[in-house]
């Protein structure tokens, strides 16, 4: 099972003396499509242009994140293989999910089934196929970076503790345009997946040391992001970062711990007290911070309004937090929305 990077960023935050963090948490996601529950079988291809292979596959070595250098190419790897790995990997996905009846791997074939090549939206292909969706992967763009210990863009030992022994890292950030068709609307949908894994050789040794080792992490990779797509079209949980404050207080540390854990109704009986705590920088934190945990709780109203309160509360102008909650508020706005699309697809 290929390894999803868990980060915790900490930087330097407005109020004097306090920092951020991040913490992942899991929250069930609507899917992309509107109606997923009319749905029983899906088609998923790739495009005809996808099969050409006179591009060929590159990679960076020794490389900054906004600098690349030694450009490679390695031919034992091809495009065509990583679309079909790809689509193999999300039909398998929703397969094992039991959501749809049924996805079924067209590969490109599918074109010579319309009576016009390409066009999706003909009603004559939906009924010769049986489907009700079809999936479309374009070609993809996949950025591959060998980043060497002490020589690149990051601090592994504080950014990337568990890859702190490693000595090569890969990093592989990609865009995987998909089109999708529904039965009865004309309408195109254009969805575009971005996505990125690392690896470190002291994790994962068997993807570092040799071309067939490089070909076999790209690869997997393909799958990964096969599945992660997959996860998108029903509803389902899937990994979020959220920030909050930290503070040296020792109380508002039993907090954090409780955060961390999970335990968010813990943390907010800690936080509640300090809301009032006459100093203005811990009021606010705390205010921050129990916006949060009324997020994890489920109560989104209740978070913005302690959000706009450690907003409001302030009595100097603090750019840095208000920047934080302006953040924070827009994906409160989006998680809001997402819960109005998950009662339609799956009810309460």
């Amino acid at each position: 099972m290929l390894f999803l990077l868990i980060v915790l960023l900490g930087g330097s935050s407005c109020l004097t003396s306090y920092k951020m963090s991040s913490v992942q948490v899991e929250m069930i996601k609507p899917s992309i499509l509107n109606h997923p529950e009319k749905i029983d079988t899906i088609a998923i291809l790739y495009s005809e242009q996808s099969h050409s292979d006179s591009i060929p596959y590159t990679y960076y070595s020794e490389s900054r994140i906004f600098y690349y250098n030694k450009e490679k190419t390695d031919t034992a790897i091809h495009y065509k293989d990583l679309y079909r790995i790809c689509i193999d990997a999300l039909v398998n996905y929703i397969d094992s999910t039991k959501y749809f009846v049924k996805a079924i791997n067209y590969s490109d074939s599918i074109n010579n089934l319309a009576s016009n090549k390409g066009d999706l939206k003909n009603s004559e292909l939906y009924s010769k196929l049986g489907i009700d969706a079809c999936i479309y992967l374009n070609p993809f763009e996949f950025n591959d970076l060998l980043l060497k210990k002490g020589n690149d863009f990051i601090d592994v030992k504080t950014v990337f503790p568990e890859f702190a022994n490693s000595t090569d890292l890969e990093y592989i950030f990609a865009k995987l345009p998909w089109t999708i068709y529904l039965k009865g609307d004309t309408t195109k949908y254009v969805y575009d997946q971005y996505d990125d894994l690392y690896y470190g050789n002291s994790v994962y040794p068997e993807f570092f040391g040799s071309r067939e080792k490089h070909k076999q992490l790209v690869e997997n990779t393909a799958v990964y992001f096969g599945k992660t797509f997959g996860s998108k079209l029903i509803p389902s949980w899937r990994k979020t970062e959220r920030s909050y404050y930290i503070s040296k207080n020792i109380e508002m540390m039993k907090a954090e711990e409780f955060c961390r854990s999970g335990k968010w109704l813990k943390a907010a009986e800690i936080y509640r007290r300090y809301t009032q705590n006459k100093n203005k920088n811990i009021s606010n934190i705390a205010k921050y911070n129990m916006a949060l945990v009324c997020e994890m709780e489920g109560n989104i109203d209740a978070a913005i309004d302690w959000l706009n309160r450690s907003k409001s509360d302030h009595e100097d102008i603090l750019v840095d937090h208000l920047i934080n909650c302006a953040r924070y508020s827009r994906e409160l706005e989006i998680r809001k929305k997402e819960l109005e699309l998950l009662k339609e697809q799956i009810g309460n």
